[in-house]
């Protein structure tokens, strides 16, 4: 918590057990303990196990100069090399966009064969939003589109406003498998389109297709599993179920299964590597960040997982589970209809 806003001015022993890899964050904690009041005897002491430092921070934890030199010295260097960009100027002729830094997710869809871009993006009359920025490196990149909002500042009453407020969408077509990912910072503007940017038919992947992309690791450690409920929401079961944890399909007994299906579920596999399902919405994420590039690299390789002949029916490690899925007409007349327990309550 010493870097979140733990205040303790007499604080003046820390030990990092899990080192600060960037400038700014290590600066930042720097700050909390290195404060000196009067009261204040002695100076404050930093405990680090070096051999784990990696990245630019590594000359401050490798040098024998006093960090009240190298600090400065590192932050001038890094104040030289960066650019100063105002999101007003995106709507300059010469504005050039900075290496986008994403964090990597996707909804993924089954699209058909004769599926490509509407690339004629135009805004509702309506809508606040407005198309600022497109751009594809070629037919075979992902094609990027920013849109700017002006935002209000809520606490003033909706009279002040943050020009030009942005927000990215990714939209990476692989024709040859036929899948369409889709990566947005806001839905709301995404929706805001008069047309769709879509031009063909498409679906969500279906949940044996989900699942293949977790099918890589070798060994099964979820450290989070949610489960809806499949059968009928109630006061005996609730309608969700998350369990957080190390390995925490050990605890999630078989009998659940009988209720419960999968929502969504965070696999790990060492330090460097955790990714996350969710079924509502056929949404998968590494839990990583990264340049445009590096993003259409991942979902080539996810791609290759999703098109893959592995068979993975149900979510692996947990195939006790319950599978389901929507219906959109009853193929013979019911025995009975039981209404969930919330209806009763609903005040008509």
């Amino acid at each position: 918590m010493a870097s979140e806003g733990l205040d303790i001015p007499l604080l003046k022993i820390a030990v990092l057990h899990a080192t600060p890899k960037s400038i700014p964050y290590t600066i930042q904690f720097l700050g909390r303990i290195s404060r000196q009041p009067l009261e204040q005897s002695g100076n404050a002491i930093l405990i680090a196990n070096k051999d784990e430092v990696k990245g630019e921070v590594s000359r401050l934890y490798n040098s024998d100069g006093t960090w009240a030199k190298l600090v400065p010295q590192l932050i001038d260097e890094s104040m030289k090399r960066a650019q100063y960009y105002r999101s007003a100027l995106i709507d300059e002729p010469d504005f050039i966009l900075p290496d986008l830094n994403i964090y990597f997710s996707a909804l993924i869809y089954d699209v058909s064969d004769d599926f490509s871009f509407n690339t004629d993006f135009k805004v509702k009359s309506a809508s606040p939003y407005r198309v600022s920025y497109v751009s594809q490196k070629d037919i075979n990149s992902p094609l990027v589109v920013i849109t700017v909002i002006d935002k209000p500042i809520e606490w003033a009453n909706r009279e002040i406003y943050i020009e030009n407020y942005l927000d990215v969408h990714i939209l990476y077509h692989i024709p040859e498998k036929n899948l369409l990912f889709e990566l947005t910072s806001s839905e709301e503007a995404l929706d805001s389109f008069t047309e769709s940017p879509y031009i063909g038919s498409m679906s969500r992947i279906s949940y044996s297709k989900l699942y293949k992309a977790l099918s890589e690791f070798d060994h099964q450690n979820y450290i989070m599993v949610g489960m809806k409920n499949a059968v009928m929401p109630g006061t005996a079961h609730p309608s969700y179920k998350t369990f957080i944890g190390n390995s925490v399909q050990d605890t999630i007994r078989n009998s659940e299964g009988r209720i419960f299906g999968v929502g969504h579920a965070l696999m790990n596999m060492g330090e460097k590597k955790t990714w996350g399902i969710a079924t509502k919405r056929s949404k998968v994420w590494p839990m990583k960040r990264g340049t445009i590039d590096e993003y259409k690299i991942w979902c080539d390789n996810l791609a290759d997982l999703l098109d893959s002949n592995i068979d993975c029916s149900t979510l692996p490690g947990l195939s006790f589970l319950a599978s389901a899925s929507p219906i959109n007409k009853l193929e013979e007349a019911p025995i009975a209809i039981l209404q969930a327990n919330v209806f009763y309550r609903t005040e008509f």
